[in-house]
């Protein structure tokens, strides 16, 4: 992955934001996208380099393939990335690299090859410094997941935690909890936490309901392994 200044026009918090700032702009994978469509891509070996596009409040009748459209920021052949949405033949996409950097941007879907990797949770997982989340075999099928997430510093700092069994041979989980037990997605009563997982390549994407910990912890957001 190459970087430049535009870069900072790409940035995204690593907790999403709440909702798409305007309609038809892509700022990564947000509390109001579905897991359900999350996909895994990469970009295609045709490709030199496939520049990010950008967003139509930035650069009126964008994403568009014309060259007014292309960002400095751009992947190259064999970079994968999480795409949360697709619109008019474009993809929302993020790319994170190995220190944690996520970039975030519109990418053609033709230039970025569908993937379906087998699932494999097993591992350290990492969004930032306020989230992890430890994924290890237990007994039988089943595998241990347990998150860990803060947001605020010193007296302000709030914390939340989880601790559940997934079965690992799907690339999709989800739960609920009351603290204590576990239960289906489903079935998570006001106020308790309920989490989706999905797993795809060197993702682990995640989407909670702000409901499993203290005010405003999530951990929602994309996790790589550390």
């Amino acid at each position: 992955m190459r970087w430049s200044v535009a870069l900072l026009l790409l940035a995204v918090s690593a907790i999403p934001a709440a909702a798409q700032e305007e309609a038809g702009n892509c700022t990564g994978f947000g509390l109001d996208d579905d897991p359900a469509n999350i996909e895994l891509r990469r970009v295609s070996s045709e490709e030199a380099r496939l520049n990010f596009l950008d967003n139509p409040d930035q650069h009126p009748g964008c994403p568009d393939d014309n060259e007014s459209c292309k960002l400095s920021t751009f992947l190259v052949p064999g970079d994968r990335v999480i795409v949360s949405r697709n619109e008019a033949g474009f993809g929302c996409s993020s790319f994170v690299n190995g220190r944690g950097r996520e970039t975030t941007g519109w990418l053609p879907l033709v230039a970025i090859e569908s993937l379906r990797p087998a699932p494999n949770w097993v591992g350290q997982w990492k969004r930032d410094e306020s989230a992890q989340i430890s994924i290890a075999p237990d007994d039988g099928d089943a595998l241990l997941v347990s998150g860990e997430a803060t947001v605020g510093s010193g007296a302000a700092t709030h914390s939340g935690e989880f601790s559940v069994h997934i079965k690992g041979d799907r690339n999709r989980a989800a739960f609920a909890t009351d603290g204590e037990q576990q239960k289906a997605f489903k079935d998570a009563g006001e106020g308790e936490c309920a989490v989706n997982l999905v797993q795809l390549g060197p993702y682990l994407v995640v989407k909670d309901n702000f409901n499993c910990g203290g005010a405003n912890v999530s951990f929602t957001g994309i996790y790589i392994r550390r």
